[in-house]
């Protein structure tokens, strides 16, 4: 289920299952507009949530000054909402981002899934694996997870920092390890926003980096959420 929770100058959104936090925007009738727009470009008007206007924008800006190469100067999104599954143990792609000629620096990697797990025999223990690869050669991050019983969907947030440059290609692969059943995962988004202007440079310098510093803090680089 997609939703919206308000946080300090913006609205992040999410997606899990029932039962969802007490502050909880939903439904987001207009999230495919609302999904390419930075968090702090976004407000909740009336319990709807909205894009900002020109002027509150560059009051946002005016009140959090950007190093000389913005922080934000460059953000892409890829997603896949509809479930995807497999009984295979072979790599099964479901989201792909492919960029433009990166300038060399150091980038911020963030992905969000739900995932699921069943099986028809209760003494059977399949597991879900998912992975997040670059230009088909590096691993950024490789996740398994074990069944969680009665649950419907799990949702999962991770990120990573990593050094890009030239053309790029980001992939989002899951499948099937251990014993016999079906993986599938949904509502996956990958993103990319570009951290700084030179490698070895902090993301975290002037401005805006106090609310970088709180996305890092909420979020933490691999987590696995159990609803009931």
């Amino acid at each position: 289920m997609r939703y919206a929770l308000e946080v300090i100058d913006g609205v992040n959104l999410l997606s899990g299952s029932t039962p969802l936090p007490e502050d909880a925007i939903e439904p987001i009738s207009n999230w495919e507009e609302l999904i390419g727009v930075p968090w702090f470009f976004r407000k909740v008007v009336d319990g709807q949530v909205v894009i900002k206007t020109t002027q509150e924008k560059q009051d946002y800006l005016d009140a959090n000054p950007q190093p000389t190469e913005e922080i934000y100067l460059f953000f892409k999104l890829a997603h896949s909402i509809e479930f995807s599954s497999t009984i295979g143990t072979s790599w099964v792609e479901k989201v792909k981002m492919v960029t433009e000629d990166l300038p060399l620096g150091t980038y911020r990697i963030g992905w969000t899934y739900a995932y699921k797990v069943e099986s028809a025999d209760v003494n059977l223990n399949p597991t879900f694996r998912a992975r997040i690869r670059v230009n088909n050669e590096k691993d950024i991050r490789q996740i398994k997870t074990q069944p969680i019983p009665g649950a419907n969907a799990v949702p999962s947030v991770g990120f990573a920092y990593w050094e890009l440059s030239g053309e790029t290609e980001i992939v989002f692969e899951f499948r099937r390890i251990g014993d016999e059943g079906i993986v599938s995962v949904s509502d996956v988004i990958l993103e990319l926003w570009r951290a700084s202007n030179d490698i070895g440079i902090s993301p975290i310098k002037t401005g805006s980096d106090d609310l970088i510093k709180t996305e890092i803090a909420e979020v933490p680089s691999f987590r696995t959420i159990t609803l009931e």
